[in-house]
């Protein structure tokens, strides 16, 4: 349910704050620049939740102004965020980070951030309350304060304008909370739980917009990081995520002398035939070539940099480590080296023991399928699994929930029961021994919405007809229609009172309900910025 009538107070107060010379909005979602309009478009639309990060990880987009935006002014950061639909007021504190630069790829092209701030920084004008963290299903405004030097971005001049979100938590086991496996904290399957909140993306993909700076494959859940565009690693959709701002639209380009490179007001001089590079404005051969293979931080060997370190954190040999960690390989040959290292690579055809390379693999579990493929969320549904190496007292999970009535019936079959009551969507499932061996299968299970006959009197719309077009005092209504829900679900579907069909929003996890919008003043001044 939207609360209309706050959300549109708060809006006002925040547009009359905010009132300069030309504000525009950065953004690369499909919805309305207005947030608040934004937010009803969001209704009846199937979005995905992007929610697996850990401490240090962040996600954000690049904006690339208009020639003649500059200078700008950076006004605010709007986010329409997801909450976990199993646990509606959980919140998170992050950072932002301004990178302002004239880099194509997506790692900054400088080792540290133009300008940082957390959201222990921002007073909630309507409580007089400092510090407002993240939350899911609302609309957040953080405005920056021009009256304070040290409240708010530098002036852009020229560049690209990379905005990131960084969480500071360390990831919890949420799998409950968000209902998917990818959410636990089992760092034998890479998993290494989730924040309290997620991105929500929208329909499309944008080329070379969405960033995250994410752990890479071979690290820890604590490790070393890379940048990357979403699409590179298969993520798609759009943040819902804004950057509001003052173009001041007083930019001259020029490109005297230059024949590449920026104009000074974010346009472009020229660019080089193939085989050349910009230099300094000219076309010149390139003379380095970035090398960042096996690094998360430091030098590419070329004046540009491999990513950076987080919080305290250094670079030691292009891996960032804490440096209180102290490294120990003592008699291993492989796995962590307890500060998010390696002690070395096992070789093809062999797995790391405890430090120790084995020439023979450990038992595994095998899931073959379940059956049936599918059930109703209103019903239990009995399953039988089927796979191999399953041992008595085993567990069964569809996502983060446990089946009930697990019974091992023999090495290669299990029955169980899906209990009621589970979110709409395919679940991955996964099957643990006792001795800590597990097997998965992905995409195994669908938990469905029922169809829900609402009838009221004699009347009944016919069965083709769906909530868009059913009249509002009866009809067939799927319970799950482009969004549509029932206003009333009866248990016995004879007569209700009333059966209208009214907005609802469906994503890859959860409803996504947006229930109000916070703007948020930045505080500075008079004390010292917190971390």
């Amino acid at each position: 349910m939207v609360r209309i009538g706050w959300f549109l107070a708060v809006l006002s107060l925040f547009t009359a704050a905010t009132a300069a010379a030309e504000i525009k909005i950065y953004k690369h979602d499909q919805f309305s620049e207005n947030l608040a309009t934004a937010a009803s478009e969001l209704a009846g639309i199937p979005l995905a939740v992007q929610p697996g990060f850990v401490k240090g990880e962040a996600f954000g987009q690049v904006y690339t102004p208009g020639p003649g935006d500059y200078p700008i002014k950076a006004q605010a950061i709007e986010l329409i965020l997801a909450a976990p639909p199993n646990a509606h007021e959980l919140t998170a504190h992050a950072t932002f980070e301004f990178w302002i630069d004239d880099g194509d790829g997506a790692t900054p092209q400088k080792a540290v951030p133009d300008f940082t701030v957390s959201t222990f920084d921002f007073l909630d004008p309507g409580t007089g309350v400092d510090g407002i963290p993240l939350k899911g299903n609302m609309g957040l405004i953080y405005e920056f304060d021009w009256n304070d030097p040290d409240g708010h971005p530098p002036v852009i001049m020229a560049g690209k304008i990379r905005v990131v979100v960084r969480f500071s938590a360390v990831a919890k086991d949420m799998q409950a909370e968000w209902g998917t496996i990818s959410c636990a904290q089992m760092t034998d399957f890479g998993l290494c739980g989730c924040q309290n909140v997620g991105v929500l993306l929208d329909q499309s993909t944008t080329a070379n917009a969405n960033l995250l700076h994410h752990v890479t494959p071979m690290g820890s859940c604590g490790g070393g990081k890379i940048w990357d565009f979403w699409e590179n690693i298969g993520i798609t959709g759009d943040a819902i995520m804004r950057l509001r701002v003052d173009a001041q639209g007083t930019c001259v380009p020029d490109c005297t002398g230059l024949d590449c490179g920026n104009n000074g007001c974010g346009g472009s001089c020229g660019s080089c035939p193939t085989g050349k590079v910009c230099q300094g404005g000219q076309c010149e051969d390139p003379g380095c070539i970035p090398d960042c293979a096996g690094k998360n931080c430091g030098s590419d060997g070329c004046d540009g940099v491999c990513g950076i370190c987080q919080g305290d954190d250094v670079c030691t040999n292009g891996v960032c480590v804490d440096p209180g960690c102290q490294p120990d390989c003592t008699g291993k040959e492989c796995g962590d080296d307890g500060c998010g290292a390696s002690c070395g690579a096992c070789p093809g055809g062999s797995w790391c023991d405890d430090g120790v390379c084995r020439n023979t693999n450990p038992a595994d579990v095998l899931v073959i399928a379940i059956s049936p493929i599918s059930g109703f969320n209103d019903e239990q549904t009995d399953v039988s699994i089927v796979g191999d190496g399953f041992q008595d007292g085993a567990i069964a999970k569809l996502g983060g929930t446990n089946l009930v009535g697990v019974q091992v019936l023999s090495e290669s079959l299990i029955s169980a029961t899906v209990p009621k009551g589970m979110t709409p969507g395919t679940y991955i499932l996964v099957v643990l021994n006792k001795d800590e061996t597990s097997g998965f299968l992905t995409d195994a299970f669908e938990v469905k919405a029922p169809t829900v006959a609402i009838v009221c009197g004699d009347t009944h719309c016919d069965p083709g007809e769906s909530c868009k077009t059913c009249p509002v005092d009866c009809g067939l209504c799927p319970a799950e229609d482009q969004g549509m829900m029932p206003d009333v679900v009866e248990e016995d579907l004879g007569t209700g009172p009333g059966g209208g069909c009214t907005a609802g929003t469906v994503s890859v996890w959860a409803p996504i309900w947006l229930l109000s919008l916070v703007c948020a003043a930045f505080l500075f001044g008079g004390r010292s910025k917190r971390s």
